[in-house]
């Protein structure tokens, strides 16, 4: 049975507290938490070493991470590259303790190495997929990251060093072994205490990692070698996409991908992309949006598994597009503009409302029943046809109406409503 141990600290309370880490002159932190990286720039080394400020950063394109960059960052949670990165140094985020996610923003982007220990005892860490072009992947350059299940690498990478992916370090026995989910090993690495950056030595688990590897490539061979499992996936090229906007849509179109089983559109939305459509197209039309707003979506090719579910094989780069402004000219009225006949389909967790024009009217108001309220409440104004309403729980009856609404020396007036309009949503079926 898996044994947890309580932290020990390796220096008593006394030991010698860290001072408050001085950025190099070129460097700073954004009041967000941001890592302010100029651009043309390269990060030298230890440049945010130590700061626990730092809570995210953004590499831009072309710029390299110098050696203990970003170490002992303990409240850094995301790491963003922008474009191609001609190393990531050794320790670059060492001891990143808190770092959830690192993202390549462009699949195919170009990295000739990732240095010795520059991602290890990252604890939080879980998934790492690397773009196309990462050449190199030094000795333990992602050693000790416990909680690290799943390593996607490209047909590019042509050397993996010992201990690479997958291996933990005990540092009191001095020996490397595979992570396996019960057997633990001495780390020592910094965390806060009452304030201070302090070093810490404890026992912790690795997580059983897998490897998604091409066949008969480096990074299968590193698996085979050193008992990991691993499956294979397809070699594909991440999609091109063009974005047109109107009012209230955003239409996206892509090239065709050689072996895609599907494509999964994805919106951006609270800092993390989810799931918009999953299509056999080439195109999807996203609905029900606010008229000038920026949208970014990104959309990723699918391989169908032998569990008839879908897997993601690279995302394209992010698009961001802004929808358009309606025109606000005043025009002739010839009376109040009536009620939009309504049609309303449902899946588990939406509802989408959609209608013809109506004549003067210039806008209309989605409203949407509030059982605790016992009343109608704007949902949203929309300039188009069609309302996507998100987020609601599957197999629940909802009530809307649409109201239509015209223009008044640049205000809204009410025109007529349609009566409610009773739908539920569809139950979600488990297998």
């Amino acid at each position: 049975m898996k044994k947890i141990f309580s932290v020990i600290i390796a220096f008593a309370m006394t030991a010698l507290m860290l001072p408050a880490a001085v950025c190099a002159a070129d460097f700073s932190v954004a009041k967000n938490g941001s890592a302010v990286i100029p651009q043309g720039t390269n990060i030298s080394a230890n440049a945010f070493k130590d700061n626990t400020k730092v809570t995210s950063v953004t590499v831009p394109d072309g710029c390299a991470v110098g050696t203990g960059a970003f170490a002992n960052c303990v409240n850094l949670k995301s790491v963003t590259f922008e474009g191609n990165s001609t190393y990531i140094g050794d320790e670059a985020f060492l001891n990143c303790t808190s770092l959830e996610k690192i993202t390549f923003k462009k699949p195919n982007a170009s990295i000739k190495y990732i240095g010795k220990k520059a991602f290890a005892n990252c604890f939080a860490l879980e998934t790492v997929m690397l773009p196309s072009k990462t050449t190199e992947i030094r000795e333990f350059a992602f050693g000790n990251c416990i909680s690290l299940n799943t390593v996607t690498l490209p047909n590019g990478v042509s050397s993996v060093g010992s201990y690479a992916i997958g291996y933990m370090h005990d540092e009191k026995t001095g020996n490397y072994f595979i992570a396996n989910g019960e057997t633990s090993a001495y780390i020592s690495y910094y965390r806060m205490f009452n304030g201070d950056l302090l070093e810490w030595y404890s026992p912790n688990t690795g997580c059983a990692i897998s490897m998604n590897v091409v066949k008969d490539s480096a990074a299968e061979k590193y698996a085979q070698d050193n008992g990991i499992k691993y499956s294979h996936y397809k070699v594909v090229e991440a999609p091109e996409v063009t974005a047109s906007a109107e009012i209230d849509s955003v239409v996206l179109k892509w090239n065709k991908i050689s072996g895609a089983d599907a494509y999964r559109v994805s919106i951006l939305n609270n800092g993390r992309f989810t799931e918009y459509k999953t299509t056999i197209a080439r195109m999807c039309t996203v609905g029900g949006l606010e008229s000038g707003k920026s949208y970014t979506f990104k959309v990723s090719v699918l391989n169908k598994t032998k569990a008839n579910k879908y897997s993601e094989l690279i995302g394209s780069e992010e698009i961001t597009v802004t929808t358009k402004v309606p025109e606000t000219v005043e025009k002739k009225k010839t009376g109040i503009p009536a009620a939009p006949s309504v049609t309303a389909e449902a899946s588990t967790d939406s509802i989408t409302l959609r209608w013809k024009k109506v004549t003067d009217a210039d806008a209309y108001q989605v409203r949407i029943f509030n059982k605790s309220t016992n009343r109608y409440e704007k949902y949203k104004n929309v300039y188009g046809r069609s309302c996507t309403v998100t987020g609601l729980e599957s197999g629940t009856e909802y009530k809307f109406k649409v109201v239509s609404l015209y223009s008044v020396k640049n205000k809204y007036s009410e025109g007529k409503s349609t009566d409610d309009i009773v739908i539920s949503t569809a139950d979600i079926v488990k297998s």
